[in-house]
């Protein structure tokens, strides 16, 4: 072995390896054009699924406990609410409930 030769062992044994990363195989689609899915592999992952836009801002009923008229807006969705002696009772966003709740002028209905 020449001295080039020991130099080059010698750099591989003191050079750290690099951790490889995993390498997510590709979801196989059935290339032919009938529809026979059962050929076909599908990578399926867990993920999670957040609950719809529509379903977290589904409205809720809050009662207004004061007399005096008072403007808030929702923490969540930026939406303006009236509550009033004449109008205590209204519909808020789901998303807005606990700031409003914490408030302590309010009880859902």
């Amino acid at each position: 072995m020449c001295c080039g030769q020991k130099r080059s062992a010698l750099r591989s044994l003191s050079t750290p390896a690099r951790p490889s990363l995993p390498v997510r195989p590709p979801a196989i689609h059935p290339t032919s054009g009938t529809g026979n899915l059962s050929a076909a592999r599908v990578l399926v992952t867990p993920r999670h699924v957040p609950a719809p836009a529509q379903a977290l801002s589904t409205p809720v009923t809050l009662h207004y406990l004061r007399n005096s008229p008072i403007r808030l807006r929702g923490a969540v969705s930026g939406r303006h609410y009236d509550f009033s002696n004449s109008r205590p009772t209204q519909s808020v966003d789901r998303r807005d409930l606990p700031g409003l709740l914490r408030a302590g002028f309010f009880r859902q209905v």
